[in-house]
């Protein structure tokens, strides 16, 4: 190549190269493209330590105190989930499977904002609440069904069977309430997300056991509506009805006569075949009636007890979270059907 021709490539390539450097106010194409943001990049090789450390040592006290389970249930549950949340080395700070799963529990058991959590551990907010969501989805997809497998016949008859020793109440399947899950107000919502507690709310309707195990539920409603009307629209309602047949066969109870299986509700709801509500105050005009409420409540205090003990181990429930209504749905979903005994 002539020295002339050499000198005019030169110079067609520095005049593409100029071309391309952004002017004053421009972000590059390779700025935008920015993984790991700067003021992060100090904190890539101890963010993650003390749970590295005590992964490591598998010191039972130390990792339940940090991640609230014991080294060989945090294990059980990546072995489960796991393949859906490694991803590929791509950049400068790639959070491994294991450290998603360690995100999610220390967001969920702690009563923290996306904000604060990742200001703790130098990573971006959208990142965190990415995580969250991706390890949230995952143990829906994997660990839902196994849950809550399908009501059946000798599921119903054994619930009965310990409601009646435990609490001297027979017939009773189950115990039902509607908790409020607090969220921030979603956009454009009006007043449809606020409840008469004075918060914006999401809707979980649920069944329990006399075990503290969630039985059936239905999550999302917005907090406007009252349980029975929330009752009235959901998949827990539509499912009885379609299964009727799942109840054990009516059957006689001493001088009472005939009494069919039944769920114990409050009085929020309707009284119904399958729902059975206390007598309201002015109807209690009776020391049957009296002494009737007073078992019916003891017992269906159950389901009162399991949702406390959900927000007692999933500390996120006690405080706002800063989700949409569909993200926040799937993430309580995502708490009910953990492994993690409470």
């Amino acid at each position: 190549m002539s020295y002339e021709s050499l000198s005019n490539l030169l110079g067609s390539l520095e005049f593409l190269y100029a071309m391309s450097e952004p002017t004053a106010g421009q972000i590059s194409p390779r700025q935008r493209r920015q993984y790991v943001r700067q003021e992060h990049i100090r904190f890539i090789e101890t963010r993650f330590r003390i749970f590295d450390e005590y992964l490591v040592t598998r010191r039972p006290e130390g990792f339940l105190e940090f991640i609230k389970l014991l080294p060989d249930e945090f294990e059980d549950l990546y072995e489960r989930i796991g393949s859906g949340l490694e991803h590929p080395r791509t950049h400068l700070g790639p959070v491994t499977g294991r450290h998603r799963l360690m995100i999610y529990l220390r967001f969920v058991t702690q009563r923290r904002t996306f904000t604060a959590y990742a200001l703790d551990i130098g990573m971006g907010k959208t990142t965190v609440s990415n995580v969250v969501e991706e390890v949230a989805e995952a143990i829906i997809r994997v660990l839902h069904n196994v849950a809550f497998p399908p009501l059946t016949r000798a599921r119903l008859e054994e619930v009965a069977r310990k409601t009646q020793a435990r609490f001297d109440y027979p017939r009773a399947v189950g115990f039902m309430d509607g908790k409020h899950i607090n969220i921030q107000k979603p956009a454009r919502s009006g007043s449809m997300y606020w409840n008469y507690k004075h918060y914006h709310s999401i809707i979980l309707l649920a069944i329990c056991d006399c075990d503290y195990r969630f039985m059936a539920y239905d999550v999302g409603a917005p907090g406007r509506r009252g349980d029975a009307g929330v009752f009235r629209n959901s998949a827990i309602k539509r499912w009885l009805e379609r299964h009727d047949d799942v109840f054990p066969p009516t059957r006689g109870l001493g001088r009472v006569g005939p009494v069919q299986y039944h769920f114990l509700v409050d009085g929020g709801f309707a009284q119904g075949p399958r729902f059975i509500r206390p007598y309201r105050e002015p109807e209690t005009t009776t020391g049957d009636r009296r002494r009737f409420n007073r078992q019916l409540s003891g017992a269906r205090h159950m389901i009162e007890s399991t949702f406390g003990l959900l927000a007692q181990r999933f500390q996120i429930l006690m405080t706002r979270m800063t989700l949409t209504p569909e993200r926040a749905k799937r993430l309580v979903v995502s708490l009910m059907v953990s492994p993690v005994d409470y």
